[in-house]
């Protein structure tokens, strides 16, 4: 990692909004949401017994995300995290066949999109924008 771009990352500011995504293994969902998303793990809570129960993880500026330790109930949920990408090929090639439960796909807003499963059964939709000269009412308006 490139100085300027660990700098990047380490970054402190304050959170308009962040993610918390429950996890059965901490240190498992820290290990995929790196190797398949591009996740840099910032800081790893651990409880009295050294266990981890909460990882704080960034892939841009303002793409954060919690995972912590589901210590009741179940994981998975209804909500589908969106994250902005620029390299949603590339992150296709890293994942598993069974994670992909759409492959990048050309949508009508000027954007590709792919939408995927972590190993808790979270939803993730990862969107590149394609390059247009269209305004935003110029999209919009193909849809009135």
């Amino acid at each position: 990692v490139k100085r300027k771009d660990a700098e990047k990352m380490a970054d402190y500011y304050q959170m308009p909004m962040f993610v918390k995504v429950a996890v059965e293994d901490v240190d498992e969902a820290v290990r995929w949401y790196q190797d398949k998303l591009g996740f840099k793990k910032l800081y790893l809570f651990k409880d009295q017994a050294g266990l981890p129960v909460m990882a704080h993880i960034r892939r841009d500026r303002y793409q954060d995300l919690m995972l912590i330790k589901q210590t009741s109930g179940s994981t998975g949920s209804g909500l589908i995290i969106n994250l902005a990408v620029t390299d949603i090929f590339a992150v296709a090639a890293k994942l598993d066949k069974d994670a992909i439960v759409s492959p990048p796909t050309k949508k009508p807003w000027q954007a590709i999109e792919m939408t995927l499963e972590d190993k808790d059964k979270h939803q993730l939709t990862l969107t590149q924008p394609l390059q247009s000269h269209a305004t935003f009412s110029e999209v919009m308006n193909q849809f009135k």
